[in-house]
């Protein structure tokens, strides 16, 4: 019987010491009229998830970068075809002249996978120090056919176009 006397006096006096050094929250100090911690930080309770619909660690935006649809098309002819062997939907077109000698691009005629026809006027002489020419798509992003490029270039000139 002591046994069990000094088992439950044990246990009253270990709870109680406990108790004491952990009193609990104190609503007078961290409550409502003062809603900020010693430390500064707003006051959250520890039993409450810190909820954030919006945030979503693990989504990440796909990157998107050009692809190359002719690298080193050349208008010797007068015009250029280019087939699209890609199933991907694109908005922007990038033109730009490459190489030494400078090209004259006329226009573009974008044929597009319903059958549909963009007919893009650039009118612009190109060579390997002016800058690109962005073309948008019509409609927000279309599945691109073909491409035919109507100019003119001279020996060295060549044109690169790719898509976004």
């Amino acid at each position: 019987m002591k046994k069990i006397a000094a088992l439950v006096t044990t246990l009253i006096l270990g709870a109680s010491s406990a108790a004491l050094a952990a009193p609990g929250w104190d609503q007078s100090s961290y409550g409502p009229a003062n809603d900020r911690t010693p430390a500064g930080r707003p006051f959250r309770p520890d039993f409450r998830p810190d909820f954030r619909p919006d945030f979503r660690p693990d989504f990440r935006r796909p990157v998107q970068s050009w692809t190359t649809l002719e690298s080193n098309g050349s208008l010797m002819r007068g015009r250029d075809f280019i087939n699209v062997s890609s199933s991907a939907r694109f908005s922007k077109l990038k033109l730009e002249a490459n190489g030494r000698g400078s090209i004259h691009i006329d226009k573009l005629i974008i044929t597009f996978g319903n059958g549909q026809k963009q007919v893009v006027h650039v009118n612009k002489t190109m060579n390997g120090r002016t800058g690109a020419t962005l073309i948008d798509v019509d409609g927000r992003s279309r599945n691109i056919d073909k491409v035919m490029v109507l100019g003119r270039g001279g020996y060295r000139a060549s044109y690169s176009l790719a898509a976004l």
